[in-house]
């Protein structure tokens, strides 16, 4: 059954990445913007440990705005690009990205 939406609120870019680390491993949906330009929705969350080896080369730093995800659908991990993301929900909330 799909969370009803209680509110609307915009946020600034600029904050995403710490709102999204702050849910604390909360699913969450998000919609992008993909590097091939088509939109992509996804329901995803982080703090997934599950098949992680640790030998991977880490995809999320400081000089870029990509952040890995579990994405629950694909049951995988996958990237999204923190510049391109249109809008965001968590907790009944879906949030609007200026």
């Amino acid at each position: 059954m799909a969370r009803k939406i209680i509110e609307v609120k915009t946020i600034d870019r600029s904050k995403l990445e710490g709102f999204i680390l702050n849910s604390k491993g909360k699913i969450f949906k998000c919609v992008f913007v993909k590097k091939d330009g088509t939109i992509r929705r996804m329901v995803c969350r982080l703090g997934v440990t599950k098949g992680v080896k640790g030998t991977g080369k880490p995809i999320s730093n400081v000089s870029n705005s990509y952040m890995t995800v579990f994405d629950m659908q694909k049951d995988q991990f996958r990237v999204i690009n923190l510049n391109t993301l249109i809008n965001l929900q968590v907790g009944g909330i879906a949030y609007n990205v200026r």
